[in-house]
């Protein structure tokens, strides 16, 4: 899941454990385009969490990425931004496969597959729109070090119901190139104008990007 997004050559060292858990070596370069919400990254000395990312582009300026981030050892947040090409080391963290069981006031709970042990973590380890994707029995990848967690990874894709959108009436001129829609979640997003009601779409879990309609198995 994690290597495509390496540079080749990188020197990736794994080794499997019980329990699912999965150790990892640090120190890995990685493009900031190919960042994705969850990783930890060492800027200025500071191990930091990504909470957001936003990819920006203009016309006068060029592309960039802003992130949100948050401060492993402080637990503040901050952001910064940083261009296509630039390259941060990723910090890889203990992870561990886990399944989502439900969020509570103030902890998201997650159990161990193999072992059933359930394990809280803290709210603002996602963001809120990340939160508001998880769903019972979803598979994610819990990040610690020192056995404290770090971060959650999502699946980089999703599938969900389109809730409500507007209409694409055959015939209709000058269509919008995308439209909005609400998924079953409550989140809004941007669909294409062939997109109905009730579909079941694929989505990107980083930013909500419309991927495509779910394919079906015939």
């Amino acid at each position: 899941m994690f290597s495509s997004l390496l540079r080749s050559g990188a020197g990736l060292a794994a080794s499997t454990c019980g329990s699912g858990r999965l150790l990892f070596s640090r120190g890995m370069k990685v493009d900031a385009i190919n960042l994705r919400v969850g990783y930890v990254i060492q800027l200025n000395g500071k191990m930091y969490s990504v909470v957001k990312k936003q990819f920006n582009r203009t016309a006068q300026r060029a592309a960039n990425i802003q992130l949100e981030l948050r401060d492993l050892k402080s637990g503040l947040k901050t952001t910064d931004r940083l261009r296509t090409s630039d390259t941060v080391e990723r910090v890889m963290m203990d992870q561990r496969r886990m399944s989502y069981l439900y969020t509570s006031d103030s902890h998201i709970v997650l159990m161990d597959p193999k072992t059933y042990d359930q394990i809280e973590v803290q709210l603002d380890i996602l963001d809120e729109a990340s939160r508001k994707l998880l769903t019972e029995g979803m598979e994610l990848t819990l990040e610690s070090t020192e056995g404290s967690p770090t971060s959650i990874l999502l699946p980089e894709q999703l599938v969900v119901t389109v809730q409500s959108t507007d209409l694409h009436m055959k015939g209709q001129t000058q269509t919008p190139t995308y439209k909005p829609a609400v998924i079953e979640n409550g989140l809004r997003i941007m669909v294409p104008p062939f997109i109905e009601e009730g579909e079941r779409i694929i989505i990107k879990s980083e930013d909500l990007e419309y991927v495509g309609r779910e394919k079906v198995d015939k």
